[in-house]
């Protein structure tokens, strides 16, 4: 669920700052904002210029969706078994689907 909105942002982790204008987060540091350094969303550019976790998204679609979203909207994000990888630098990781009762 969204927990927080904040505008004007610099997200951080280990060798990254980006800076932001729409940030809501869903889940621990994983969140929805804007990426203004990408040129093009969705289709295969997450098998080689992912993200860091979080869901990239343009600016004006991320205007829209802050100035609708409330605290506390449920998000439901889906994950599939595969392996990603970025091409630079090199970095791959594992997203496995959660286990079904």
């Amino acid at each position: 669920f969204v927990y927080n909105k904040q505008k004007d942002r610099v997200l951080r982790g280990p060798g990254y700052a980006s800076p932001v204008k729409f940030w809501v987060p869903v889940k621990g540091s994983i969140g929805i904002h804007d990426a203004s350094w990408r040129k093009e969303f969705g289709g295969d550019i997450y098998q080689t210029a992912g993200s860091h976790g979080c869901i990239n998204t343009p600016k004006d679609k991320m205007e829209e969706l802050y100035d609708m979203v409330q605290i506390g909207t449920p998000v439901v994000m889906q994950y599939s078994l595969r392996r990603y990888c970025r091409k630079q630098p090199m970095k791959c990781w594992i997203i496995e689907e959660p286990a079904c009762p």
